[in-house]
């Protein structure tokens, strides 16, 4: 059975910006996903975070492109963000000082949907019991 990941937005964003070992480690869980190596879910609030921080570092155009890409990846399923993940991300937040609310809505998707591993370079992820964290910190 394929694994299935939860990725965050900046798997998306890292590669598409910048260079180094974090945006090429984003691009390696990116290829295995592709090559259906493993399975990737993700909020459709991520499409949101990576067409308006794209837009904001490197133009319009680029980001429409880079979400146009994102919408069309194979082994990538797009998660709704359903009112209960509203109220469960006030809860993660009370419970998880350093989760940031975006992160909290994230972690509320995947936990729904039975996904139990998030890829994220936000270390806020790190302290989250309910799910195992793959960061992609230097070694």
């Amino acid at each position: 059975m394929i694994e299935v990941y939860y990725f965050d937005s900046n798997i998306f964003i890292l590669p598409a910006l910048y260079e180094g070992k974090r945006a090429e480690k984003a691009r390696d869980w990116l290829k295995k996903m592709v090559k259906g190596e493993i399975e990737a879910s993700t909020s459709v609030f991520t499409l949101d975070e990576v067409v308006w921080i794209i837009s904001r570092e490197a133009g319009r155009k680029k980001a429409l492109t880079q979400g146009e890409r994102l919408l069309e990846m194979p082994h990538l399923k797009l998660l709704d963000v359903k009112t209960e993940d509203a109220v469960r991300m006030i809860n993660y937040q009370k419970r998880y000082e350093n989760l940031q609310p975006r992160d909290a809505v994230h972690l509320s998707v995947a936990l729904r949907n039975g996904i139990h591993t998030v890829v994220s370079d936000d270390d806020d992820f790190e302290h989250v019991k309910e799910v195992e964290w793959e960061g992609l910190l230097e070694e």
